[in-house]
């Protein structure tokens, strides 16, 4: 894997980083940020945790891909939802359009 920088780090209880976050408590104590909340896990953890549950969670459950050749005629913009009445309760966007000018494919 490449390697990965973290915008914000926690504080390791050695040497504070220099993008590790302090902030001051209620009785005027600095404090280092040590769990941060995410909102699509709802989760409090550590920034590597988070990555950690993110890489995991993606690769435990079967995802699917799915591709279509779509006719132009159906005025389908990259910005449009799209449903399968066969996958039930699903929704898709698309991720690339591919346009052959010369030939008047699309």
């Amino acid at each position: 894997m490449e390697e990965i920088k973290f915008k914000i780090c926690t504080f390791d209880n050695k040497t504070p980083s220099y993008s590790t976050v302090d902030y001051l408590d209620s009785t005027g104590k600095s404090q280092y940020l040590d769990n941060t909340y995410n909102l699509a896990t709802r989760k409090t953890l550590r920034q590597e945790h988070h990555l950690v549950y993110k890489l995991v969670n993606q690769y435990t459950e079967p995802r699917a891909i799915l591709e279509f050749n779509l006719k132009r005629e159906l005025g389908i913009k990259p910005y449009t939802i799209l449903t399968n009445k066969t996958i039930s309760g699903r929704k898709y966007i698309v991720q690339t359009i591919s346009n052959d000018y010369r030939f008047g494919i699309s």
